[in-house]
């Protein structure tokens, strides 16, 4: 996967056969205003005691709302040896996607 996607380039990788696992690292009301649905939050102030929830196997998009939070986590999470994810640039600012409001259970 690449390090950079677009709005639209996500979007079509979630309509896929295989799609990515999407962590919001927004804050818990960001996420609760709107998010993508099925996205799982792990703010990134909680990615450090969080992060073995993900799989470093599995392909992950980061999203927040301008792409530089997620841009951070990225990095973070290809230094603990995590390849297979990707920023979702611009965040959901330019999302033009599905979107879900409200926390998930």
């Amino acid at each position: 996967m690449t390090q950079d996607l677009l709005p639209d380039q996500v979007m079509r990788l979630l309509g896929g056969p295989e799609p990515p696992r999407v962590v919001d690292v927004r804050t818990p009301a960001e996420y609760a205003g709107r998010h993508i649905p099925g996205a799982t939050l792990i703010p990134i102030d909680e990615l450090t005691a969080r992060v073995q929830e993900l799989d470093p196997d599995e392909e992950l998009v980061l999203v927040c709302e301008h792409g530089i939070r997620s841009a951070a986590a990225m990095d973070y999470l290809n230094r603990l040896g995590y390849e297979k994810c990707a920023n979702m640039r611009h965040g959901m600012s330019a999302w033009r996607g599905p979107i879900k409001a409200g926390m998930d259970p």
